[in-house]
């Protein structure tokens, strides 16, 4: 038996967000066992612990919105050129 794949996007606010429902619907579609969520984070700290957490092995990937772009850009192992211009990231 698998494990259910993670997937979300990391900001705050982000319940408003009509991303779980595209993507959990494409997931469904596509027959991929996955889930994609909305992860709301208040703070910096939250947002760091929840972008650690989704580095497991289990995470398919995730989006940043804001104001975490540029955190998000903070942890990221490597980088493109426009990404290192603009200082930030929108997926991980």
């Amino acid at each position: 038996m698998t494990e259910t794949r993670r997937a979300g996007v990391i900001g705050h606010p982000v319940g408003h967000s009509l991303s779980p429902v595209i993507h959990n619907a494409a997931f469904s579609k596509l027959g991929i066992d996955a889930e994609y969520a909305a992860l709301d984070a208040p703070t910096e700290e939250d947002a760091l612990e929840i972008m650690r957490r989704l580095h497991d092995g289990r995470t398919l990937g995730f989006n940043v919105t804001m104001p975490y772009k540029w955190l998000a850009f903070s942890i990221c192992d490597d980088s493109d050129e426009a990404a290192r211009a603009v200082g930030g990231v929108n997926t991980l």
